[in-house]
């Protein structure tokens, strides 16, 4: 990123976190103004990561101006989150003590300067956003500046853990409300089409998993539990001996059976929305209609029935003759009633889940694009 030759340089963490705390201070009117700069430079110098060996002021003067220059290329702006994930939790702690410092130092914090601090936390994963930022607020600037002074606590999310709507949700509204013109747009609408990929590559790795999973239930509950007890003549012995036993192992095993089919069924339905979006197919007039949601109803409806079809028949199988009788027949086709309700109900749970998912994403899409919009809207005001 530094491309004039300097004996004191900054690694590529570092030189990240310099165009962050730049971009902060580009956050209310769009420039970096002189207090600002040095506060930054002030910064540097002060975290230079070896001791032994810090550069003079003018030398970290031009190193910061140096990345101020490379803000002005899009792709600097684009990547300026993109190594947020590498930081650990103390370098990040240290870091947004430092946005704050870089947001007081004019002795005037705004409203865009606060939404613009809540979208860094919520790129760099941190939970309690609203708290660090009254805190944080609060303290005079020798404090912020004094390391003995200990800062507030900064609690985390997993890194695991992947963006929802609703941080999409926040992110845009702050920018379309507020107006925050500054790299922080261009970093947020990389970050956030990143995140959208993400969510949509998790999709295919749960169906992936779910799927072994099914498989491995079926073959389970089938081959290994209930043909040896209702097939082979040597179990039948150990099944009339403890009937309500084995009677409840079959019928769980049968819900097991019943639930992986009905998870097949679902992701034969859907298999051509699995790259996230929503199966839509064209009209020759051109109107767009679902197609296979009337096959997966007409085949949930199927599967219910064929359920609770083979549930009343083993359980009549398996009573003996002695008590078969209006009662004991009652109660079987009553249980396998109730079983093909939870069937039918874990199905419509899969189908509505699922299209939440989709639908989350088809917004995660749209907010990105108004993102898109609104930095090319501002870039060509800049040019004109």
């Amino acid at each position: 990123m530094i491309k004039n030759y300097n004996p004191h340089s900054l690694s590529y963490m570092h030189q990240k976190q310099v165009v962050r705390l730049l971009a902060m201070a580009m956050a209310d009117d769009g420039s970096v103004g002189k207090v600002e700069f040095d506060e930054v430079c002030a910064i540097v110098r002060e975290q230079w990561h070896d001791k032994s060996d810090v550069p003079s002021i003018k030398e970290i003067e031009e190193i910061v101006s140096e990345l101020q220059e490379a803000l002005q290329e899009s792709s600097t702006r684009q990547s300026i989150f993109m190594n947020v994930d590498a930081l650990t939790n103390e370098d990040v702690t240290i870091e947004v003590r430092n946005l704050m410092r870089i947001i007081v130092i004019d002795n005037s914090i705004t409203d865009r300067e606060r939404e613009a601090f809540i979208i860094y936390c919520r790129m760099m994963r941190v939970r309690n956003t609203s708290q660090l930022w009254r805190e944080l607020s609060k303290m005079p600037l020798e404090d912020l500046r004094n390391p003995a002074i200990k800062s507030p606590e900064v609690k985390f999310r997993r890194k695991s853990a992947r963006m929802s709507l609703s941080d999409f949700e926040v992110i845009h509204e702050a920018f379309s409300f507020y107006k925050i013109h500054s790299p922080i747009l261009d970093g947020a609408f990389h970050i956030l089409q990143r995140e959208k990929t993400r969510n949509s590559a998790h999709i295919v790795r749960q169906n992936k998993y779910l799927n072994r999973l099914a498989f491995i239930l079926f073959v389970v509950c089938a081959l290994v539990v209930i043909y040896p007890l209702v097939a082979m003549p040597i179990m039948h012995h150990y099944v009339l001996e403890s009937k309500i036993l084995y009677g409840s192992i079959i019928s769980f095993c049968i819900l097991i059976m019943m639930l992986a089919i009905e998870w097949f069924i679902f992701m034969r339905s859907n298999a051509h929305g699995a790259n996230d979006t929503v199966v839509h197919t064209e009209t020759k007039e051109g109107e767009e209609h679902k197609d296979e949601e009337p096959k997966h109803h007409t085949s949930l409806a199927l599967f219910v029935g064929i359920a609770i079809l083979l549930d009343v028949c083993l359980g009549i199988i398996e009573l003996p003759a002695s008590e078969i009788g209006t009662y004991s027949i009652s109660i079987k086709i009553l249980s396998a009633i109730f079983l093909g309700c939870i069937c039918f109900f874990t199905g419509k749970f899969f189908e509505n889940h699922r299209e939440q998912q989709i639908g989350d994403i088809g917004k995660m899409g749209e907010i990105t694009q108004r993102l898109h919009d609104i930095a090319h809207e501002y870039h060509q005001q800049n040019k004109l």
